[in-house]
């Protein structure tokens, strides 16, 4: 379920596994992997977040985003 719903991300951001590994500098392999095997760090998912114009947050039951993360957390 969670590889189906970052496929469909990828997709839906107008792009596809090639573009996301050649901008992290990864074979599409790996990434593939990584998409298969569910593993996944926090810091790939706020690049990938980055990578398709959207946002990584915890959002309420109300819908109201509690914590955000974007590129400015990551390490350097």
């Amino acid at each position: 379920m969670i590889q189906d719903k970052l496929k469909a991300l990828i997709t839906l951001s107008g792009q596809n596994q090639i573009d996301i590994a050649n901008a992290w500098q990864i074979s599409r392999q790996q990434l593939n992997n990584k998409i298969r095997l569910n593993s996944w760090k926090i810091d790939d998912l706020i690049k990938l977040a980055d990578q398709t114009n959207t946002q990584l947050a915890f959002i309420d039951k109300n819908g109201n985003p509690i914590i955000k993360f974007d590129v400015s957390d990551l390490p350097d």
